[in-house]
């Protein structure tokens, strides 16, 4: 498969691979203590992943929406957790540079600075009383209320999910303003993460996905500031609802393909050794067993067509 790659994908797939053979030796104690992998998201940051998407204009890794999809796959064989964790991340970044592309004009100050920092963006998206797939996770609409105020909005209201909850550093939301003019608009906002009127719930206990702390959060007459808001027609398809939806599509199932990829290679070197009476050789001599894991035959009593 290497072959195929472009030097974009070739180099982010083998930043990847380093990150996961690093990563998998503690994936299931930090799962099983229920706590953060900091120190992964510090060697993310280092390598430069944590930057892939932003435009390269910009101070970033220029990653292509492929290129993070083979790169996220390869990295959740190691830690499935931290995969998940940090695509959180990089679907804002890529969204924001996909707009970037299209206008030339939007966010291009906010990405620069972000490139520079290396910050870690995350947020609480999805609504728990909102149908996911009709209301667009969120960036279609939301139960999340906002108020007009002098000089911006005060905003009320609960959103769950928030991966990298521990490590993030700015927040990223949605919330819905009923405009006497236009209408219903879903407001998008991205603050940092101790902008007074957040509250996290600590609620994340996920058997498997601990590690990822998507843990909800509350929010109580937040205010949000006119320059941290996009607004935007509720319940339209747009530029903002594409790429969300292209973002997810991809990645996500490049993530789990990953992990399926990584269950299926342990359950295929663990029948090399295990045994089972009255059988003496292991569990991979046997063709049923080869016929499962759909390898090559190389036992003499194969089946022949």
């Amino acid at each position: 498969m290497g072959t195929l790659l472009t030097a974009s994908q070739r180099h982010w797939v083998e930043i990847a691979a380093k990150h996961a053979d690093d990563f998998a030796g503690r994936a299931a104690q930090h799962d099983r203590e229920n706590s953060f992998p900091f120190e992964n998201f510090d060697a993310m940051r280092a390598s430069g992943y944590t930057n892939m998407p932003i435009p390269a204009e910009l101070g970033g890794g220029g990653a292509s929406l492929l290129d993070i999809c083979l790169a996220q796959e390869r990295l959740a064989r190691g830690d499935g957790a931290t995969a998940l964790a940090v695509n959180m991340h990089l679907g804002f970044l890529w969204i924001l540079g996909d707009l970037w592309r299209s206008s030339g004009e939007t966010g291009h100050e906010f990405l620069e600075k972000v490139a520079q920092d290396r910050s870690i963006l995350f947020g609480a998206v999805s609504d728990p009383a909102a149908d996911s797939l009709r209301c667009a996770t969120g960036f279609g609409y939301t139960t999340v209320q906002a108020e007009r105020v002098e000089g911006g909005y005060c905003i009320n209201g609960r959103k769950i999910f928030g991966t990298n909850s521990p490590v993030g550093d700015l927040f990223g939301s949605t919330a819905v303003y009923h405009d006497p003019v236009e209408g219903d608009l879903t407001l998008l906002f991205i603050i940092p993460k101790d902008t007074p009127g957040l509250v996290c719930q600590n609620d994340w206990d996920t058997l498997g996905m601990r590690a990822s702390s998507s843990h909800s959060w509350v929010f109580q007459n937040l205010f949000v500031e006119d320059a941290a808001v996009i607004r935007r027609k509720a319940w339209e398809w747009d530029e903002y609802v594409r790429g969300i939806w292209a973002w997810h599509g991809g990645t996500f199932a490049s993530i789990y393909l990953g992990i399926a990829r990584a269950a299926r290679d342990f359950a295929v070197e663990y029948t090399k050794t295990r045994t089972r009476l009255p059988f003496h050789k292991p569990e991979s001599h046997y063709p049923s067993s080869q016929f499962l894991a759909a390898i090559p035959q190389k036992s003499p009593c194969a089946c022949r067509r």
